[in-house]
């Protein structure tokens, strides 16, 4: 059974990789907001509406008139246009409200995706494109392969990631046996077996 999990880390860029950061974020935040400005006028003067791969389309020209936005991870800007389309697609399945503009005051992220090797994990380090090798709170090991990651940077102007993996969970076999649990005041519960478990509070006064 393939499932997608999620970890979680900090991580420790130096101020060179934080700037390339910030790049990221802003050429994100730019292209969200101007693909979702294009979708707007063009629904409310020609009821016409973009697809996904119809706002792909247009990355190209808007590179082209927008220098600064060839800085960026070219990834993470296509993620932009993916993320908007999954926003129109929540709003008209009554999930979530209409996309809003991205604001420099919200917390800060952007998503890049894996691809030929350019996101990996080596020890301590996480590669990322366009960053190299970022140093990571490694705490846990990630498991599966990663199919994207999540950089954020909150209002503490710490920096994180979210690596999204997909796993290959084996499911548990069935289990015949049914235990059923009632709480109590006296006792912590006591199973449909009649075993109890008493209450850690009670047992205080045996102590010496």
């Amino acid at each position: 059974m393939v499932k997608h999990k999620s970890y979680k880390f900090r991580i420790y860029p130096n101020d060179e990789q934080m700037a390339q950061i910030e790049v990221n974020f802003n050429c994100s935040r730019f292209v969200f907001n101007y693909l979702l400005d294009r979708r707007i006028k063009a629904y409310k003067r020609r009821k016409e509406s973009y697809s996904k791969y119809d706002t792909y389309k247009m990355l190209p020209s808007i590179k082209k008139f927008c220098q600064f936005l060839k800085e960026a991870d070219s990834i993470c800007l296509q993620a932009s246009a993916e993320n908007l389309d999954d926003a129109y697609k929540n709003f008209f399945k009554k999930n979530n409200r209409f996309p809003k503009f991205k604001s420099k005051k919200n917390k800060q992220t952007y998503t890049t995706k894996a691809f030929q090797g350019n996101i990996a994990t080596k020890g301590s380090h996480i590669k990322l494109p366009k960053l190299g090798l970022v140093l990571f709170d490694a705490h846990r090991d990630i498991e599966g392969k990663i199919l994207n990651v999540t950089v954020s940077r909150g209002k503490s102007n710490k920096y994180y990631i979210s690596v999204c993996c997909e796993v290959d969970i084996i499911p548990l076999s069935a289990c015949e046996n049914q235990v059923g649990l009632d709480l109590g005041i006296k006792s912590f519960c006591i199973d449909s077996n009649g075993n109890e478990i008493p209450n850690p509070r009670h047992l205080k006064k045996y102590e010496k």
